[in-house]
């Protein structure tokens, strides 16, 4: 069973719905993740700039971030999950 076997089927409306806006969310954590790689360069310059030599700078901005990214993590395999529900659901029909 693949994903486009869902799409397949016309009377899977619901299904389809849900698991495109799920693919929809997990770009954003993706783009959110990248956009907090960035800010953890930033943040580690930022010290640098302050004083800080840049292997601890880039340790403590990991520290500051460190709980966003587990969350992040979490949150894409919830919806990964979330995905492969709606492909056994939308392949009973």
């Amino acid at each position: 069973m693949e994903w486009f076997d869902l799409f397949k089927n016309e009377n899977n409306k619901l299904a389809q719905t849900l698991y495109s806006k799920t693919l929809g969310l997990i770009e954003k954590i993706q783009q959110t993740r990248e956009k907090l790689v960035n800010d953890a360069e930033e943040i580690a310059d930022g010290m640098v700039n302050a004083g800080l030599n840049r292997e601890d700078a880039r340790n403590t901005a990991r520290q500051i971030l460190s709980p966003l990214f587990k969350d992040l993590k979490e949150r894409e395999n919830a919806l990964k999950k979330d995905l492969e529900f709606y492909m056994k659901e939308g392949m009973k029909e």
